[in-house]
């Protein structure tokens, strides 16, 4: 039985030739955008995404505009 909460964030860099990411809850399908603010290009396909918040359910990061 979970007696705690934790509110919680972490910052991640990766390269990617995208240049739209988003977050999904696996759990129940949400798709979010992430905000411009956020992001922070550091050149030659790197980028910094800070604030991530972590959650209790997993997130999947996705890559590219695969809706419409």
């Amino acid at each position: 039985i979970l007696t705690t909460s934790v509110e919680s964030s972490t910052d991640m860099q990766f390269f990617t030739e995208y240049e739209s990411f988003r977050l999904v809850d696996i759990m129940d399908g949400s798709i979010y955008e992430i905000p411009e603010n956020m992001i922070e290009k550091q050149g030659e396909g790197v980028y910094l995404i800070k604030d991530i918040p972590v959650k209790d359910t997993p997130l999947m990061l996705v890559f590219g505009d695969f809706l419409k």
